[in-house]
């Protein structure tokens, strides 16, 4: 998963990297005598796990890092998950602790700028280039190192000796002169 991470393209390895702040935060949530501030107000965390804020946080922040996991492992349902959980996140932090803390909701002119910036990561993770080859796994098809999930076979493999590159150590077994397309 290191080795993915390196060769995310750079705008992916961001959210990916800044993502991870979301579980960080559901974790710093449960020190006791510490507080948040939720739509400019200070609430205690004490009070945010009792009013089930915090249980909200946390599936969010556990979603997140699905998703983050996901990405690094390639998962093509992981660019989804993550978005997903950025619009959730925007649902727990807005209002939910309205519903549950009655604290003032903020206008609409709060959520657009988190709402747009969803919208901006959702648009780069679906029509980018570099993401899409990143997810099928282009870079690895042109290095050779495929894992056995990512690797497509050809229907017509190549017998060696005919410019293919192996895909196994030294033969031992007639049947492993059988070279495959990358």
């Amino acid at each position: 998963m290191f080795r993915n991470f390196w060769s995310m393209p750079r705008g992916l390895r961001f959210l990916t990297a800044c993502s991870t702040a979301a579980p960080l935060c559901a974790l710093g949530s449960m020190l006791p005598g510490g507080h948040v501030i939720v739509n400019g107000q200070r609430v205690a965390n004490g009070l945010l796990w009792r009013s089930g804020v915090g249980v909200a946080l946390a599936a969010v922040a556990l979603l997140i890092a699905v998703a983050d996991v996901g990405m690094l492992r390639r998962a093509r349902g992981s660019r989804g998950l993550f978005v997903g959980g950025s619009l959730l996140s925007i649902v727990v932090v807005v209002w939910i602790p309205h519903l549950l803390l009655a604290i003032p909701r903020p206008g609409f002119e709060a959520v657009a700028p988190a709402m747009l910036m969803v919208l901006g990561m959702a648009a780069y993770l679906y029509a980018s280039a570099g993401v899409r080859s990143y997810f099928r796994g282009d870079d690895l098809r042109k290095s050779g190192s495929l894992p056995s999930s990512i690797r497509r076979r050809p229907s017509q493999p190549r017998i060696a000796g005919r410019g293919a590159e192996p895909l196994v150590g030294a033969r031992s077994h007639p049947l492993e002169a059988v070279w495959f397309n990358g």
